[in-house]
């Protein structure tokens, strides 16, 4: 099926730029950029996975980046997080409910905690800016407090870190998913 796509890295990243840029200067107050942002990470790190491993030659082991990113999100946002929430129930700044941890900053900082384990800090540095920025966003809408952040960013990292495996080095991640030889290949490695 995708044999024949043949992908112009610089048509690619400009596409992906004209895409972000008229995306966000709709976003006119800092709440609202920070809301684009944390809605937007995951399709950008997608994005980003494609760029770096894609290959039509490999059949589908490219595809093993990709699902690293989305079953590690699940689990953060999906699972951790969303429970956490729930049964903390802490009171928000302006007086709402399950303001901890921050869902917003979860959306944000696992993409960028996913490149960081997948291709290192230096192509992960802008992910990690933004994710800040996203979290600065909910703490100065009164929505979060800073160690609502905090706790994001660290449930986040450690998640992704169990999950991604380094491109460098491919080999499967602690637990996760992924694709190659025949199948479909689930993993589990604990140890001390």
């Amino acid at each position: 099926m995708f044999q024949h796509l043949t992908i112009n890295k610089i048509g690619f990243l400009a596409l992906l730029l004209g895409l972000v840029l008229s995306s966000g200067a709709q976003a006119t107050t800092t709440r609202q950029m920070g809301s684009w942002l944390s809605n937007n990470m995951m399709w950008i790190a997608s994005a980003h996975t494609l760029f770096n491993e894609y290959d039509a030659e490999e059949d589908w082991a490219w595809a093993n980046g990709l699902t690293q990113l989305h079953a590690g999100a699940a689990v953060s946002r999906g699972f951790v997080i969303t429970r956490l929430k729930r049964n903390i129930d802490k009171t928000r700044p302006d007086g709402g409910g399950q303001s901890f941890p921050s869902g917003h900053a979860a959306r944000s900082y696992y993409p960028a905690w996913y490149i960081y384990h997948r291709y290192g800090f230096k192509q992960a540095a802008p992910y990690l800016l933004a994710a800040t920025y996203s979290g600065y966003t909910r703490v100065d809408a009164k929505r979060h407090y800073w160690s609502d952040i905090a706790a994001s960013a660290a449930i986040t990292y450690a998640i992704s870190h169990y999950m991604t495996s380094s491109a460098d080095d491919p080999a499967q991640p602690k637990f996760g998913v992924g694709f190659g030889g025949d199948g479909v290949w689930f993993n589990y490695d604990w140890r001390w």
